[in-house]
């Protein structure tokens, strides 16, 4: 699945820890940098969020499936998401490649945003401790 995304970003400051949204910006005062810099995917989760890379979804719940899936989002260059607590036979994280796995059409009606990989680390330590 081919689509063109609206090219945008999401940073956080250092200087008071808040993200930003929109697109390339430098600071000409250089009163605050970016830590980080995250593209949009150009999807939306259920309840109408961005989603952007590093964020954490789920998805699976809608449907009662069992294990849900909990993953991280990426973008290298395509959308996908490394499912940290679904393991391949080779012991590695089960990666989904947007448009290749049976949710594509769906997205934006079953996966949930949990959180970030920077604000909410305690959602890794919950995934990964359950593998």
């Amino acid at each position: 699945m081919d689509f063109l995304r609206e090219i945008k970003f999401r940073g956080k400051r250092v200087d008071n820890n808040e993200w930003v949204y929109g697109g390339i910006w430098i600071s000409e005062a250089n009163d605050y940098y970016i830590i980080s810099s995250h593209w949009f995917t150009g999807l939306h989760e259920m309840n109408g969020k961005e989603v952007y890379e590093n964020d954490i979804v789920k998805w699976g719940h809608q449907y009662n499936e069992n294990p849900l899936r909990i993953a991280i989002v990426k973008i290298d260059p395509y959308i996908k998401f490394i499912c940290l607590n679904l393991k391949e036979s080779n012991g590695m994280p089960t990666i989904f490649k947007f448009g290749n796995f049976a949710y594509a059409d769906i997205f934006d009606k079953d996966a949930e945003l949990l959180g970030n990989v920077y604000d909410n680390k305690e959602l890794l330590i919950g995934i990964v401790s359950s593998i």
